[in-house]
């Protein structure tokens, strides 16, 4: 319901760019975020999480192609993944990122949807599936290249992602490692 309210006042034709995730000064870089946000007026960004620390929304007050939604609740998450067209992880690239291994990422392809990231840790494993940008122009073309492609958008495509992670999800690492602890390889 409250993601409806949202999205009613969103533009239903315009491809819509989702982050979900803390949304943190240290994590987020803004002058990629401001320059996607200048080069693609015709999209709509979506970015859900709690905004903590020193993050200065209002240095975005002036798009009118950006919502801050707040937190969401994991019951709230696969509803909004199913609004965005294309996910995208827009982090700095410093000590803490490159510590981490995003679990956006698994919640954005479990949800079968493309993405462009910056080379966080982790993408390596999705190289054929997720779209890694090393600079703001090659995100932003990356985001205009899969908008543009319908095939991005296809059932086999969200299958495929969908499957890349059905291995890492908790109920198979609970299996494994009950199998684990059956045959007597953990004590």
């Amino acid at each position: 319901d409250r993601i409806d309210k949202i999205m009613s006042n969103i533009d239903k034709d315009k491809i819509k760019i989702g982050y979900l995730g803390v949304i943190k000064e240290d994590r987020i870089d803004s002058n990629l975020l401001e320059y996607l946000l200048t080069e693609h007026g015709d999209k709509q960004f979506i970015f859900s999480g709690p905004i903590a620390g020193n993050f200065n929304t209002e240095r975005f007050k002036k798009f009118n192609n950006i919502i801050f939604t707040g937190a969401m609740s994991y019951f709230e998450m696969p509803y909004l993944y199913s609004k965005f067209d294309i996910c995208i992880i827009p982090h700095l690239l410093n000590d803490f990122i490159k510590s981490m291994d995003p679990v956006k990422i698994y919640g954005y392809l479990a949800a079968g949807k493309p993405i462009v990231s910056v080379p966080v840790p982790g993408v390596e494993k999705f190289a054929d599936l997720i779209d890694v940008a090393s600079n703001k122009e090659d995100f932003s073309n990356s985001i205009k290249r899969i908008s543009e492609d319908k095939e991005n958008f296809s059932y086999d495509k969200i299958i495929e992602r969908q499957n890349a992670v059905k291995s890492d999800s908790w109920g198979s690492r609970a299996d494994e490692m009950i199998n684990l602890i059956n045959y007597g390889i953990i004590k």
